[in-house]
């Protein structure tokens, strides 16, 4: 329960109003409550993204270096195919 109290212009009468508050701090309960879980949820999907990015980035690595070692094969193929011609 809340209890207001109010003087009244420049009378001596005064206003007294209770209001019952009890929904209202339920709801600002679950509401702290949400933003803590939802926080912690945050949390733990931004610990798995960074731990794909990293996979990523590897698995990028990988595949670039593999490209590369390919193009070197190619070139070494076709200089060994103009020294066979050459023959």
């Amino acid at each position: 329960m809340l209890l207001n109290a109010r003087k009244l212009d420049t009378t001596e009468q005064i206003l007294l109003a209770f209001e019952d508050i009890t929904y209202k701090k339920m709801i600002e309960t679950k509401l702290a409550d949400y933003t803590k879980a939802l926080e912690g949820s945050e949390t733990a999907k931004k610990a798995e993204l960074m731990f794909r990015i990293d996979e990523l980035s590897a698995m990028n690595k990988i595949m670039v270096g593999r490209e590369l070692k390919m193009v070197e094969l190619k070139k070494e193929i076709k200089e060994l195919k103009k020294e066979k011609d050459a023959e």
